[in-house]
């Protein structure tokens, strides 16, 4: 596992992504990309998204949780 330095663990390190499925199922993805932008890219391309389900960006994840499940740079993973 790789261990961030102290002062990193709280800073943003990529971002939350949720999958929605009408009426009420949701799935949600770290994504390790600073950039909101590329990270909804960087998910739209790893994620199946089927017809009437929404991505989003549901807010910023701490390096230290993606670290943590031994992601790297450009990582897409399921929240378990």
């Amino acid at each position: 596992m790789n261990k961030p330095k102290a002062d990193d663990v709280d800073k943003q390190g990529g971002w939350m992504v949720r999958v929605k499925t009408p009426p009420t199922l949701e799935r949600l993805f770290y994504v390790y990309e600073l950039d909101r932008s590329k990270a909804l890219q960087m998910a739209k391309a790893a994620i199946q998204v089927n017809e009437g389900e929404t991505l989003e960006a549901i807010g910023p994840a701490n390096i230290h949780a993606m670290t943590g499940i031994d992601m790297r740079p450009g990582d897409v993973k399921q929240y378990a």
